[in-house]
């Protein structure tokens, strides 16, 4: 019963919509824009409760039933159908053929019930399956109690309201306590703006397809006496905002800070509020420097006005920067971090004393680590170590208690995090983006860093692979930590998790915990907090307790059902007594174990050679820039391993050291405009143009024989195109194509893009009816998560059914594309959870997306598991070129690898023929340079050739293809 139990805890968090009482929200006055939050009241002295009917049913059965208590009581029902004032209508549910492995075969109806009652009343319910009764004061915290022998449970859950009507998407809230008690709160709201007319783009007429009258406004709302009410909106509307944060001066000033978008540069602003005289101030740039300034917090300085910390570019890499602000205006920035690597997340807290403490994490010793530094009147001191082990240390939230003890949470990951990692990568591993997460807290005070004597530990979670060779795993991953301190000075740890034990689908929820003494809390579900799993809610305190609020889009499976997404107020009392928490002194370099071994030594050296090596061709000089457009995240992740989007900018930036990089999600998240617009918004964010390029990219799925595609733009703006319906639009006839890719081929040529098919011998792939040279100019020959698509002969691909990754398409085959006259360039990228084994490297005039763009559209790039090398020519032509010569074909071709070069061979393919190897070479050293002729052509003869590279470490590249005629 007990294992059965803890799969289930968590479902309760899946609500759905439904009609409320005192849930209800008063109507928006017309003066108000669309994203003001509207008037609820939260009932703190309320009870709720979580049933979970049906834990042990073998097949559906119905569980309607009623509370019997006078309908006043019965504040709200929500996850399953009202019925009346005090009923509902529910039934437990079979589990897809697909989790059974993980779940039993059916799943318990659940419903979230807030009631009217005294801790001694007795709360009778009637079923269907029977009658049961409890008395609130039995109930403890997420202790659910079992009735009807095991059957059913009943748990106390925080008590929580929406407070913000579903009009717009309302998200980011932040927090801050005034001294009389009012908590405000800061959100941003965004407008899809106008629709998209699916009709007329799947005609060929794609205007509507750009984004127009969309965008972000920061709202600003408060909780008082009982009652949430908005208050006035911070910024206009349109506009490109991220995060704002809120504090409150001693004095009741508010100070309102966040990051926003001005004419193609990211800077962060402020601007006060007084509310005696409900009056802003005027809007202050806080940060000036070109370059992208993002990620902004704040904490108060003592007096009218506040410290702002925030990510910004210093021309080289990301620092931690702090200001302060006041009504007089804006300090001088003061550089918080100092490495010569790149710097992320900070987080700001103000100490009992004053002390200003900011947190952030860094990539300057090759993993991330995290550090705090003290500013005390401005003045800083030393940086100080909190986590600098080998290990994956990230994502830093602090508060202080009330003795001045800073605390700090992180999330923390294994070693060599993004790293060498392919469900069939048979060489050195390291470790995918979210294949376990842990939460870590440790504590610094007069010097000393302390951390619990015991771990945070959570559900553990299956990983089940596509390849079935290999063995489902299950890995704890608890993420995205948010830190508050209450007023027994216990530390709360709030973070996201999948609420079930499979992981299947794009859904995360948000749970709690403090430490007392020497153990950890139960774990607390915040009420109907589903959604993505970049989720922070905001926290307030005070001596009752603590004001939780959080955004949440209701989603119940994945991304695909998620509803407009919107705030809800949760409140979580103060219980129990003090108790000082047990200790032990740390190392922030602490590691268990032998310290790990690089999986690459040599990078920063062969990431360099890539980068200084020139090609000049004529008049033209051609760059070397690594990258990839295949990566998917929290948008479409189809279940719990690829972690937030945040991942990919860190390992893009960081881990794999690219040039450029584009994520791949499913059409941004299943055509949902509002993770459509957090990518666009977040590829901006990171962009720095000649350093660090980020393409519009997504992925466009329709399954075998038309195939899955990748779409990049260079252009921001353009949301994806919509399918036609029907088997003969979408997969059309191997004579004349699909129709459904006519229209997507006419969407990229209007709007500049280009696609590429990838996995192109699996049920994903493709058979080649449809194709456009100049709008399809590559192919996905290698995946990094899957295989080798070349030829079924070739290293790392397929040899039928029986060895392959979901499905064996033998007429996807790259050779079966080249034999029908196919022009198509070759790149590599990773898809899901593989990291560092898929390089589309590009050859490109300039370092810009245009310069990419055109890169793909010339064919010329390379395939590469590695930061290979590969210069392959013909005379004053590159790879990828198609073009008529005189002599015998020559090809010159240089090599430079990151181990010995074990073999190396030209594949040949003749006009209307099957491509053959026709040389072979076996150099043994790590720099080759060698010519080869081909002296058996007919004069006339079309000819294609290209070249693989296998090293000694078996890492692969593939040159593109160069297109011949041979006419003496």
């Amino acid at each position: 019963m007990q294992a059965r139990l803890v799969r289930y805890l968590s479902i309760g968090g899946i609500l759905a919509g439904v009609t409320f009482a005192f849930y209800h929200l008063a109507a928006r006055p017309a003066s108000q824009p669309p994203g003001a939050a509207s008037a609820a009241t939260l009932p703190v002295r309320a009870l709720a409760v979580r049933l979970q009917l049906g834990l042990l049913d073998e097949k559906p059965a119905d569980w309607s039933g009623q509370f019997r208590l006078p309908a006043a009581r019965v504040l709200a029902i929500e996850g399953v159908e009202r019925s009346g004032a005090t009923g509902w209508r529910a039934k437990s549910t079979v589990v897809p053929k697909n989790l059974r492995q993980q779940e039993p075969p059916v799943r318990p109806a659940v419903l979230l019930a807030t009631l009217d009652v005294d801790a001694t009343q007795l709360v009778e319910i009637e079923t269907v399956q029977g009658r049961f009764a409890f008395r609130p004061n039995e109930l403890e915290w997420a202790k659910p109690r079992a009735f009807l022998k095991g059957a059913v449970t009943v748990e106390r859950v925080p008590v929580s309201v929406p407070i913000s009507a579903a009009q717009t998407h309302d998200d980011f809230p932040a927090l801050a306590r005034a001294l009389d008690g009012t908590v405000w709160c800061v959100y941003v709201s965004y407008a899809p703006g106008d629709p998209v007319d699916e009709e007329a783009a799947r005609n060929g007429k794609f205007d509507s397809l750009l984004a127009r009258n969309n965008g972000d406004q920061i709202h600003l709302a408060r909780y008082q006496a009982g009652q949430w009410n908005y208050v006035a909106a911070v910024t206009g509307e349109k506009r490109d905002v991220w995060k704002p944060s809120v504090v409150v001066t001693a004095k009741g000033t508010l100070w309102i800070v966040w990051a926003e978008n001005v004419n193609g540069n990211w800077d962060i602003y402020a601007r006060s509020f007084e509310p005696a005289r409900n009056d802003f101030g005027p809007t202050l740039r806080v940060s000036s420097a070109s370059g992208p300034d993002t990620n902004a917090v704040a904490a108060t300085d003592g007096a009218m006005g506040a410290w702002v910390a925030w990510q910004g570019w210093n021309g080289k890499d990301f620092d931690i920067w702090l200001a302060r602000v006041q009504p007089g205006g804006v300090g001088q920035p003061i550089r918080v971090s100092t490495s010569p690597a790149n710097d992320w997340y900070p987080a700001i807290a103000t100490g009992i004393d004053g002390t200003v403490w900011v947190a952030w994490d860094t990539y300057h010793k090759g993993d991330y680590d995290v550090y705090v530094r003290a500013f005390r009147n401005g003045v800083g001191g030393d940086a100080i170590p909190v986590a600098t082990s080998p290990r994956y240390e990230a994502r830093p939230s602090i508060g202080t208690d009330s003795q001045g003890r800073l605390w700090v949470a992180y999330e923390d990951a294994d070693v060599n995090w993004g790293k060498d990692y392919g469900q069939r990568w048979p060489w050195k591993q390291g470790v995918p983006f979210y294949r376990e997460r842990f939460i870590k807290l440790r504590q610094l005070t007069a010097g000393r860093l302390v951390e619990p004597v015991v771990s945070m530990t959570a559900l553990l979670h299956d990983t089940p692979y596509d390849d079935t060779f290999k063995v489902s795993e299950y890995a704890q991953r608890t993420s995205i930590p948010v830190l508050a301190v209450d007023s027994l000075g216990r530390p709360w740890i709030f973070y996201r998790r999948h609420p079930l034990a499979a992981g299947r689908g794009e859904i995360w929820a948000s749970y709690a915990r403090y430490y007392q003494g020497g153990r950890w809390s139960e774990e607390i579900e915040l009420p109907g907090s589903t959604g993505r799993l970049d989720v922070k809610p905001a926290i307030a305190v005070d001596s009752r307790g603590l004001f939780v609020v959080y955004s949440t889009d209701d989603r119940r499976q994945n991304i695909r059902d998620s509803k407009v997404s919107h705030l809800r107020l949760a409140w979580i009392p103060t219980f129990g007594t003090a108790e000082e928490p047990v200790m032990r002194v740390v190392s922030p370099e602490i590691f268990i174990g032998s310290r790990p071994e690089p999986v690459h030594p040599n990078e920063a050296q062969d990431v360099e050679r890539l980068r200084s090596y020139r090609i000049g061709l004529g008049t033209k000089e051609l760059r070397y820039l690594r990258g990839e457009f295949h990566r998917h995240t929290e948008f479409s992740a189809h279940r719990d391993w690829d972690g937030p989007l945040e991942e990919v900018w860190r390992y893009g930036w960081d881990v794999a050291n690219l040039d450029w990089i584009g994520p791949g999600d499913h059409d941004y998240g299943y055509g949902l405009d509002y993770p459509w617009w957090l990518t666009q918004k977040q590829s901006d964010m990171y962009h720095v143009p000649g350093r660090f390029l980020i393409m519009f990219t997504y992925e466009r799925s329709t399954p075998y024989p038309s195939g899955h595609r990748n779409v990049m733009f260079a252009r921001r703006g353009i949301r994806p195109v919509p399918r036609l319906q029907g088997d003969a639009n979408v997969f059309g006839t191997a004579e004349k194509g699909a129709p459904d890719v006519k229209n997507l081929y006419a969407y990229l040529r209007y709007f500049g893009g280009i696609c590429a098919s990838h996995t192109t011998a699996s049920d994903m792939g493709t058979d080649w009816r449809d194709h456009d040279p100049e709008l399809e100019p590559v192919v996905e020959i290698f995946q990094g998560h899957r295989l080798n698509y070349e030829e079924p002969n070739a290293p790392m691909a397929p040899r039928g059914p029986e060895d392959t990754i979901q499905g064996f398409r033998p007429q996807g085959f790259v050779w079966n594309a080249l034999r029908k006259g196919l022009r198509l360039g070759f790149q590599a990228s990773s898809d899901h959870l593989s990291t560092h084994i898929s390089y589309a490297i590009v050859l490109a005039e300039e370092a810009t997306r245009e310069g990419i763009i055109q890169a793909f559209k010339q064919r010329h790039c390379y395939a590469a598991q590695d930061n290979i090398l590969l210069d392959v020519r013909c005379g004053q032509h590159l790879m990828g070129e198609t073009f008529v010569i005189r002599e015998w074909p020559r090809l010159d071709i240089r090599v430079v690898g990151t181990a010995p070069v074990a073999s190396l061979r030209i594949i040949r393919q003749l006009e209307g023929q099957m491509p053959t190897y026709v040389a072979s070479f076996e150099p043994n050293q790590q720099e080759v340079q060698l010519s080869w002729s081909d002296r058996n052509l007919e004069p006339g003869t079309r000819v294609m050739y290209y070249v693989r590279v296998k090293q000694h470490d078996r890492k692969l590249a593939w040159s593109s293809p160069l297109w011949i005629e041979y006419r003496p």
